[in-house]
């Protein structure tokens, strides 16, 4: 639509402002624009601050409130700051990134590490009461000679002992943030730790042979916290290389070939004749033939009233004076065997973990000869197949009939040899099962204990081993009571 003026009339444009000017009124109500916006997002960012620090200060004040002693508090606290934010994103959602923010950073910052200490002082406290009850159950107290009596062996004692030292380790690295935590809690563990600890520090000197001096050293600055427990385990196993490596190379088969020498070629040439000795497998020089004699290195000289034994060219005496000659060289031998086998079981504990003897080497069963000697009514004293009674007239019983010999004076003076061997036997086997059974009570009795059911225990296995060796007893007095010559005689020809 279009307005016509009257004639005459005027219109002013602003065509001949001046165009500056027409600007700065431009920009100044551009301006006057932007001022107002920005006073609106100023009142905005005010009130979002506002509502930010009042979130924040909530949420600071309600840590306050927080026992971190009690796990139970933490957690509640830690209840409290989750429905705290979700309530404020609900009815802030604008402000969902820094209340997520804020609350991430008082987790991680004064929940998590106290949640963390608690499950580290339970965690810790577990190990050390279960180590104090391993250890309490594997010493079963002292003997009657003063030593540790075990349950199980040494080197289990060994690696418990090594377990708790560690934990003693590790305890002491966090005792401090314990007691800045659970200060009440962290006293009572702090008390058992120092008890077990005191033990640890005391047993390497008490168990002779069980550590050495380097083991010893290495024990004593981990359970005093001058060493880490990684730094111990470095350390531990150098020396346990350094020991170990020299132990396989050279000691153990410079012993074994000690033991190998002194067995083959010692013991079991002197243990093979005894036997034949005590089985009459020993020709009679009256026996053998001419080209025979020309050889023969062993043999009996019956040309006199005695028995004479030759063994390798070498004259002896009586068959029950040589045989305790030959005994007596078998017991020498034997100890020198066990010395050195002992160390050597200890030395293979040390290296691999399981004293085996070095006899296994040697014997398919792993037993020394010595050991599985079987015994019948006489001790040792056995016969072979046949029966020769010796001297004069030969006369030969075989084994099994009921045939009795007839014998001369000379054969009797023989028999009653044998026969007065087997009672000396016979009562010192009775001595020795008298002697076992008194050790035995007196250990019982003085066995003590840091653990009652284990005291028990073993205070029965005892109770049961004294019950066995009484048996045995009496069954020796009943044999040793019940059996004179003639049923002496009866029985080895049978």
């Amino acid at each position: 639509m279009v307005k016509v003026l009257p004639p005459g009339a005027s219109v002013n444009l602003n065509l001949g402002a001046d165009p500056f000017d027409r600007l700065l009124k431009t920009i100044q109500v551009a301006s006057q624009v932007q001022g107002a916006f920005n006073q609106a997002q100023l009142q905005r960012d005010r009130r979002e601050a506002i509502k930010e620090e009042s979130y924040q200060t909530m949420m600071l004040n309600s840590m306050k409130l927080v026992d971190n002693s009690d796990i139970d508090s933490v957690s509640k606290g830690e209840e409290f700051l989750k429905q705290t934010r979700d309530r404020f994103v609900s009815e802030n959602p604008e402000l969902s990134d820094r209340a997520d923010a804020f609350y991430t950073t008082i987790l991680s910052t004064a929940i998590e590490p106290i949640k963390k200490t608690h499950s580290d002082f339970n965690q810790s406290k577990n190990e050390i009461m279960t180590g104090i009850d391993k250890m309490n159950n594997m010493i079963l107290g002292v003997d009657g000679s003063g030593n540790y009596v075990f349950d199980g062996t040494e080197q289990e004692f060994k690696d418990e002992f090594t377990k708790a030292s560690k934990l003693i380790n590790r305890y002491n690295s966090k005792a401090a943030e314990f007691n800045s935590v659970m200060p009440d809690a962290n006293m009572d563990l702090a008390e058992n730790t120092l008890g077990l600890k005191s033990v640890l520090e005391k047993l390497p000197s008490d168990l002779i042979g069980l550590f050495d001096e380097s083991e010893k050293m290495l024990y004593s600055k981990l359970l005093k916290g001058e060493i880490t427990e990684a730094s111990f385990n470095a350390a531990i196993q150098a020396h346990y290389n350094q020991t170990t490596g020299r132990a396989l190379n050279q000691t153990m088969p410079l012993l074994g070939n000690e033991m190998k020498s002194l067995y083959l070629d010692s013991y079991m040439p002197i243990h093979n004749i005894y036997n034949q000795i005590e089985k009459n497998e020993i020709p009679l020089w009256s026996e053998l033939t001419g080209p025979q004699r020309e050889s023969a290195k062993t043999y009996v000289d019956d040309s006199g009233d005695d028995y004479i034994y030759v063994i390798n060219d070498t004259k002896y005496d009586t068959k029950t004076k040589t045989l305790d000659l030959l005994d007596a060289q078998k017991q020498n031998i034997i100890r020198e065997i066990d010395k050195k086998d002992v160390r050597y079981k200890e030395l293979n504990a040390g290296a691999t973990g399981q004293p085996d003897s070095y006899v296994s080497q040697l014997e398919s069963d792993g037993k020394w000869a010595w050991e599985k000697t079987d015994k019948t009514l006489g001790g040792d004293f056995t016969f072979g197949e046949d029966i020769i009674v010796p001297g004069g007239e030969e006369k030969i019983i075989k084994k099994g009939t009921d045939a009795q010999p007839t014998l001369t004076d000379k054969q009797l003076a023989q028999a009653k040899k044998e026969f007065k061997k087997f009672q000396v036997t016979f009562k010192k086997q009775i001595d020795d099962l008298r002697k076992d059974i008194e050790d035995k009570k007196n250990k019982a009795t003085k066995l003590t204990s840091f653990n009652k059911e284990s005291l028990v225990k073993r205070k029965n296995e005892m109770n049961i081993e004294i019950q066995n060796l009484e048996n045995q007893l009496r069954q020796a007095e009943d044999i040793l009571k019940n059996t004179d010559m003639n049923t002496w005689l009866n029985t080895i020809s049978k």
